[in-house]
């Protein structure tokens, strides 16, 4: 399940971080860096303190008791896409990668997009970086044309976004009072067809009974027209029938 994380996460998260740069980035960020500058004890205060303030969102996929993800989201931080969302950072436990995990933290991070009303997710990856890219294409991100380089590792990351669809669950609730309206008409023209059906049966009866009588057309009193004879059709005879009429 993927769930939002807490202090009791903070040591799994930064092996998480660790083993997972040095498993994505060694030969886009160099040795020295990645084994002389990092380590997990140094990350676990990190972590902590921005799960414990608040200072950043972020979700872990946990199953089995075992902590397999973490991601962290939020709004978009470059000033051009103050209106976007933003995926900031990904990764997965390298041991657990091709299992769909990074698949359900992007659904994830998506969805939370759009209940907040953004249409529109960034995220960046080292250039370098051929398998990150071609995961993020297959979930339908390309990138914008905008680069940048981080001096401290001598890497070049290129930006990725995503146009959100408008949420199909929303638009049905949107509906859902006109559909009401519609069942609730169509029910009452159901229940009038269904009185109906009681008379047409009575009258065809009527009808076929009277075919060798006159037909009788009651007019009520105010109208003081009476209909002409009426033509009746049986098969291939046709012939005109005497109209008795009755005022009422």
């Amino acid at each position: 399940m993927i769930r939002r994380a807490v202090i009791d996460d903070a040591e799994h998260i930064a092996e998480i971080h660790i083993f997972g740069w040095r498993s994505a980035y060694r030969g886009i960020v160099s040795d020295a860096y990645l084994f002389g500058k990092t380590s997990v004890a140094g990350r676990i205060a990190g972590v902590r303190k921005a799960i414990d303030e608040g200072l950043e969102e972020t979700y872990v996929f946990e199953e089995d008791g075992i902590l397999k993800a973490f991601m962290t989201i939020g709004n978009a931080r470059n000033a051009d896409k103050s209106d976007a969302f933003e995926l900031w950072g990904l990764y997965v436990e390298p041991l657990f990668k091709g299992q769909g995990v990074g698949t359900q933290m992007v659904a994830f991070c998506e969805q939370c997009a759009r209940e907040r009303g953004f249409t529109e997710i960034i995220l960046w990856v080292f250039k370098d970086n051929a398998k990150s890219r071609r995961f993020y294409e297959k979930m339908g991100y390309a990138p914008d044309g905008k680069e940048e380089t981080i001096a401290r590792f001598n890497a070049v990351q290129v930006r990725y976004c995503k146009k959100l669809p408008t949420s199909l669950v929303h638009k049905s609730s949107a509906l859902s009072p006109q559909h009401s309206v519609l069942s609730t008409q169509h029910s009452a023209l159901s229940t009038q067809h269904s009185a109906l059906n009681p008379q047409h049966s009575a009258l065809s009866t009527h009808l076929d009974a009277a075919h060798n009588s006159p037909i009788l057309i009651l007019v009520p009193f105010a109208h003081k027209k009476i209909a002409p004879p009426l033509l009746t059709t049986r098969g291939n005879d046709q012939r005109r029938d005497r109209a008795v009429v009755r005022i009422v």
